[in-house]
């Protein structure tokens, strides 16, 4: 059994599909390309990177003062000495901070420490050892402290900010391959970075997010070739929202069994006019069904028991008599 379910939050007095966002038909089995309208839903998990620069050659021995600034941190902001000699150049001065960060329990220690310490030239690099979310207070601080010659350089540089992965990061993909026969695949999302599907569709019936985490944004699956798109998830939503089915080949035979309608217009005199639409290959839509809601109106569970020919496609649309609607309706297809 297929439970089918198609939202439309504005439709107006010209007739529209009951989609959550514009699909179309395709004109031949390809691989679509799936990607989210927000960069939170990721795969990518980044280690965050903090750099401090040493600026100036030691003009006079002692310690120069280096604190470390992170939230979580044991004894955040810690102060680390680091003893420092005459000429001693940015790079050499670099190195032993280092050292010295790395002698850190907190800080740099290899079994205990919280970040990675290394240098590049006069560059001071900490590197997050677990991944986190971005720490905003992460901060080291290089100054003269009994030493002279260092320019101060109280705040440092977030090279890379941390990110976890997050949102919808696995989803399942149900549609037609060129037989018109069923298939499903899983997909690992990149964010807004396109991930092709391994199959190629004809048509998506349906998207649904099966880890563990809602969608942030849009998942659309678009067609790599002609950019169709054929189903979207909505934000927050997890699951395709489409009254839109494409029925496979002659191998098993599928009947519309009944539809739910749902229409809400601040309009008290509106009435909102859905259709039950089928389209053979090579047709045009044909109108099977239809049902009048008055601005308030439901229709729970009406009785269709229509059958559906092989390789057809079946719809919701909605037209409202003036004003907008709020339209809600699902199929169930067996």
């Amino acid at each position: 059994m297929n439970t089918i379910l198609g939202q439309a939050s504005v439709i107006g007095t010209t007739e529209a599909d009951v989609v959550s966002a514009s699909i179309a038909l395709p004109t031949a089995a390809r691989v679509h390309a799936l990607t989210s309208d927000s960069p939170e839903d990721t795969n990518t998990q980044v280690a965050q990177v903090e750099t401090a620069t040493v600026v100036g050659t030691i003009t006079g021995d002692g310690n120069a003062t280096v604190i470390v600034t992170s939230a979580g941190m044991t004894g955040s902001p810690k102060t680390v000495n680091v003893a420092v000699l005459t000429d001693d150049t940015p790079a050499e001065v670099a190195v032993k901070i280092q050292t010295a960060l790395i002698a850190d329990d907190d800080i740099g220690h290899e079994t205990t420490g919280k970040f990675t310490v290394t240098v590049d030239e006069a560059d001071v690099i900490l590197t997050a050892n677990a991944i986190a979310v971005n720490d905003t207070t992460l901060n080291i601080d290089i100054n003269n402290g009994t030493c002279t010659g260092l320019t101060d350089s109280p705040t440092s540089t977030s090279t890379t900010a941390g990110s976890t992965a997050s949102g919808a990061k696995i989803v399942r993909v149900k549609g037609l391959n060129s037989s018109y026969s069923p298939i499903e695949e899983t997909v690992s999302l990149n964010g807004t970075t396109g991930v092709n599907t391994t199959n190629s569709y004809v048509f998506i019936n349906e998207i649904e997010v099966i880890s563990s985490v809602d969608n942030v944004g849009v998942i659309s699956a678009t067609a790599a070739t002609d950019s169709t798109v054929t189903c979207t998830v909505p934000a927050g939503e997890g699951k395709s929202q489409q009254a839109y089915f494409m029925v496979p080949d002659d191998t098993f035979k599928y009947t519309l069994d009944s539809v739910y309608l749902n229409a809400i217009n601040v309009t008290s005199t509106a009435l909102t006019t859905v259709k039950i639409k089928t389209k053979a290959q090579g047709t045009a839509w044909i109108t099977e069904r239809i049902f009048k809601l008055n601005a308030n109106g439901q229709i729970l569970d009406k009785f269709v028991s229509m059958p559906l020919p092989a390789r057809s496609a079946v719809k919701l649309t909605a037209v409202s008599s003036s004003g907008n609607t709020n339209v809600t309706g699902m199929m169930t297809i067996s």
